[in-house]
């Protein structure tokens, strides 16, 4: 958080980050680091201790002078870019596992989305129906749906709607779906821990994402974490330390904690 360096009364910030669970820059930033995330999205994630409270006058301080929001101006768009790519393991949430039992659970209006690595490219879902069967790992019974690129030249990413359509079939449709309403023509399984929750808009019975570019990264990002997991089991916190510095906070060699990002 060094953007906070000429923040005034420095010490308070730090103090307030540190009770809020912040530590980097992009746990307040979108995962496509284009914008600041905005506080409303801050106090909805339960990775961080933001849920109460107003905005603290650092946010003020990052929203004055790295975006040009103003209370007519409802902008986040940063004013720099990032040198070296965001990657995080806790951007978006998992879907919530359902209590042990051997009834599925059904779902109206919930989405997911994945990192499919033979395509390049991230898969929305529709959740019809959860699982958590004993002796098993929490599942999603899914419909598959494509999406339908709108490009607009004179319009910000973050405000481009992208249609969401039904998938007809495809190579990810399983035979093994367990259903007790209709049969999706491309019907998908999947572990919960396999997928991130996404936000979908419903527009007249039809389904629009404006946060592809940002979903696109987190779904990514949770492919490599999976696939290639940073070990941290040899760092430890020391939220007791007095100091304000962060190598006091983080005790670990030093080659992972700057994987930290």
């Amino acid at each position: 958080m060094n953007f906070l360096i000429n923040c005034p009364k420095l010490f308070n910030c730090i103090k307030s980050l540190r009770n809020r669970k912040i530590m980097f820059l992009d746990q307040i930033i979108s995962a496509d680091g284009l914008y600041l995330r905005t506080w409303k999205d801050l106090q909805q994630d339960n990775n961080l201790n933001c849920k109460y409270g107003r905005p603290p006058k650092w946010y003020k301080y990052l929203q004055d002078k790295f975006t040009p929001y103003t209370p007519s101006c409802n902008n986040y768009r940063l004013n720099f870019k990032l040198e070296t790519p965001i990657i995080s393991s806790c951007f978006a949430p998992r879907f919530p596992t359902a209590p042990k039992s051997h009834v599925l659970h059904n779902h109206r209006f919930k989405w997911v989305a994945f990192w499919n690595d033979s395509k390049k490219e991230i898969e929305y879902a529709k959740v019809i129906h959860s699982a958590n069967r004993p002796h098993d790992k929490p599942t999603l019974y899914l419909e598959h749906y494509i999406i339908s690129y709108s490009v607009a030249n004179n319009t910000s990413p973050a405000s481009i709607n992208h249609e969401l359509i039904k998938c007809n079939e495809c190579q990810l449709n399983n035979p093994f779906y367990i259903t007790t309403k209709y049969v999706p023509k491309c019907a998908l399984v999947s572990y919960n821990q396999h997928c991130i929750t996404v936000k979908i808009n419903n527009q007249r019975k039809k389904y629009f994402t404006t946060r592809y570019n940002t979903d696109r990264i987190n779904a990514f990002n949770d492919f490599l974490q999976r696939q290639f997991p940073l070990n941290t089991s040899r760092l430890q916190l020391n939220l007791q330390s007095n100091n304000h510095f962060i190598s006091t906070i983080i005790n670990g060699p030093v080659h992972l904690i700057r994987q930290l990002n």
